[in-house]
C-alpha cells in the first residue's frame, strides 16, 4: 500500500465507476469519500476533501448544477469534473465555472488518477 496522499471526493451515481474509483484511489494512497445520492450530498458542507472529482449529469439535476452547487460549498478546493459526454461546450463550461481538468468518464482510470497527481503536486495540499 502506498502513503496516504489525501482525501479525493467523489460524487457520481453509478455503481460501477463508485467502485472502480475508490479501489483505484485506495491503491494510488488517496483516501476516497463517495457521494452517491443526493441525501449524502447534502453531507457535503461537512466534508474536508482536499479535492473534489464530480460527474456533472449527476442525480438527475440539469448539467453544471452539481458542480454549481459544489463550488458554492467549496469555493477552493480543486475540482475535476467527469462526464459520460464529450462535449466541448461542457468542457468550456466546466473551466469557466473552476474545473481544473474535464475527463470524460471511461474505465480506464489513468487520466483521472494522472490529473489527481498533478493537482496535488500543483498545490501540495495533499
Amino acid at each position: 500500500m502506498k502513503k496516504k496522499q489525501g482525501s479525493v471526493l467523489i460524487i457520481e451515481e453509478e455503481e460501477r465507476f463508485i467502485d472502480l474509483y475508490k479501489k483505484t484511489l485506495k491503491d494510488e494512497g488517496f483516501i476516497p469519500i463517495i457521494v452517491n445520492s443526493m441525501s449524502k450530498f447534502e453531507e457535503i458542507n461537512s466534508l474536508k476533501p482536499d479535492l473534489i472529482v464530480v460527474d456533472i449529469y449527476g442525480f438527475g439535476k440539469p448539467k453544471m448544477e452539481l458542480l454549481k452547487s459544489v463550488r458554492k460549498i467549496h469555493p477552493n478546493k480543486p475540482i475535476i469534473v467527469i462526464s459520460s459526454l464529450n462535449s466541448v461546450d461542457d468542457c468550456i463550461t466546466s473551466y469557466k465555472l473552476g474545473a481544473r481538468y474535464f475527463i470524460q468518464k471511461s474505465v480506464n482510470t489513468f487520466p483521472l488518477i494522472a490529473s489527481i497527481k498533478n493537482i496535488s503536486l500543483d498545490s501540495l495540499v495533499l
